[in-house]
């Protein structure tokens, strides 16, 4: 029942452990710091990875036909910006650049990564154009002096960074989550922008099913981490203290529903100080397995005991004394 170095107790302030949490962190490794430390640690530290598998799939999975949908949508609003301009453009218009988005990852798709068979590809990518038109007719008028961009990156090294003159800021610009040290990176989905008001819409676009009372996600107990993030690139980003909405938009039913953020600066607070406290946890060696790896989705399982419903059984009591108050990030709605 005690917890050992096979659990995850590591000695504070391990050169290794530092390491990882001084790299620049996106949302995917700010959800492992936050709902299981021992997965970051794996991941982030050791630079263990769970293997892609490469034969040709019946169908994508739930994240490649997200990446293939957000793929459209960039591939869309770059044909449409800045002539005529997304924010401008008509309906037959936005459907004119996603039927060219279409050909092209039909094409090159297939050259990088598994698809499926090639009926069932077309099939994937119709059903993936209909999702992308969905999101892009959203929103039926914008005001004067809206651009939009998609995919907007902030936080990239130098080296990975592609110069364009006409992006809001450059992909390089540093984004530091307040209260803490930690640097962050990511791709915003879509940004609108309007210069007139000083205005900032964000959208975090969704192709699974809407959960339960989507309305009230805010952090959703450390899993929901984009949206925020997104928002906080933008306060410190764009000068002069813009105006922000932020919201998850769901494209999965035959309407697309939209959620704003109700607090922007308490949201960008809050995960400030859940991030600190996990800094903190894992400088202190507790680099401990947290509600993610008993999930079924979880890349890590295979690296965890064999029967896990009975470790974590046995384990219980004890990682709940050595994550003390930590454990109230997984209740904060």
């Amino acid at each position: 029942p005690a917890l050992t170095s096979h659990d995850g107790q590591v000695r504070a302030d391990h050169p290794v452990i530092i390491r990882a949490i001084g790299q620049v962190q996106s949302a995917t490794s700010l959800r492992l710091m936050l709902r299981d430390p021992l997965a970051f640690l794996w991941r982030y530290a050791l630079g263990w990875q769970s293997l892609v598998e490469a034969e040709q799939p019946l169908s994508l999975d739930a994240r490649a036909y997200g990446e293939l949908v957000h793929d459209l949508l960039k591939r869309a609003v770059d044909l449409l910006e800045p002539d005529p301009g997304y924010g401008r453009a008509t309906q037959i218009e936005i459907g004119s650049a996603l039927d060219t988005a279409v050909a092209a990852i039909a094409i090159q798709w297939p050259l990088v990564r598994a698809v499926p068979p090639l009926l069932l590809w077309r099939h994937t990518l119709a059903a993936a154009r209909d999702l992308a038109l969905k999101a892009l007719t959203l929103d039926e008028a914008f005001q004067p002096s809206t651009r939009s961009w998609t995919e907007l990156a902030f936080g990239r090294e130098e080296d990975d960074a592609i110069a364009t003159p006409d992006l809001l800021w450059p992909p390089t610009a540093q984004v530091t989550i307040p209260g803490t040290n930690v640097r962050i990176r990511g791709s915003i989905d879509r940004l609108d922008f309007n210069s007139i008001r000083n205005g900032v819409r964000l959208s975090d676009y969704k192709t699974g099913a809407e959960p339960p009372k989507a309305g009230d996600i805010v952090l959703g107990r450390g899993a929901e981490l984009q949206r925020v993030l997104y928002a906080l690139a933008a306060r410190q980003l764009v000068p002069d203290n813009p105006r922000v909405i932020a919201r998850l938009v769901f494209l999965g039913d035959d309407l697309p529903k939209s959620y704003r953020l109700p607090d922007v600066d308490q949201a960008i607070a809050d995960i400030g100080g859940h991030v600190l406290a996990a800094d903190n946890l894992l400088r202190r060696g507790v680099a401990l397995p947290g509600p993610d790896a008993r999930e079924d989705w979880n890349d890590y399982r295979l690296a965890l005991p064999a029967a896990p419903a009975i470790y974590f059984q046995l384990k219980q009591a004890a990682l709940g004394r050595a994550f003390g108050d930590f454990s109230r990030v997984w209740s904060a709605r």
